[in-house]
């Protein structure tokens, strides 16, 4: 391996029940060799939510697909959100995760607010429900070909 530095980090399955701790720079010398040990970190906690309509008495959107995403440091947490009943779980380590999310937009519907910061203890559940209305009446771009 040539000299120089370099960082390093564990790319674990999306699926999988761990998540890296975080990346680690390491100097390396023409032709030495360095060990390190790399932390992983369980994913014990999740936050979960359904898109809601605030305009609608805060009623569940149904039908619309979309997707949640948080990250937190170098990890990520990506997960659908469910048509069939508006939901989405994204499984992550205890810790502030920056949620944020979009929806389908050839839907008839528009997000309502930006990303947002959610802090998340080891073992418990942070529930979001991420605002989306009924697009008419709001200014909004999309394009749809409806001939």
């Amino acid at each position: 391996m040539p000299a120089g530095t370099y960082v390093v980090a564990a790319h674990l399955q999306p699926s999988g029940p761990y998540m890296s701790a975080g990346e680690r720079s390491v100097a390396v010398a023409a032709g030495e060799r360095v060990e390190i040990t790399l932390t992983v970190r369980a994913k014990d906690a999740a936050i979960v939510g359904a898109l809601v309509d605030p305009r609608q008495g805060a009623s569940i959107v149904q039908g619309v697909s979309g997707v949640a995403a948080a990250w937190s440091g170098a990890n990520w947490a990506v997960g659908p959100i469910r048509p069939e009943n508006g939901t989405y779980r994204l499984d992550v380590a205890a810790g502030v995760w920056h949620l944020n999310y979009r929806i389908e937009p050839m839907s008839d519907y528009v997000k309502l607010s930006g990303g947002q910061n959610v802090a998340v203890e080891s073992g418990k559940t942070a529930v979001v429900p991420p605002p989306a209305c009924d697009g008419q009446g709001w200014p909004h771009y999309r394009h749809r070909d409806d001939t």
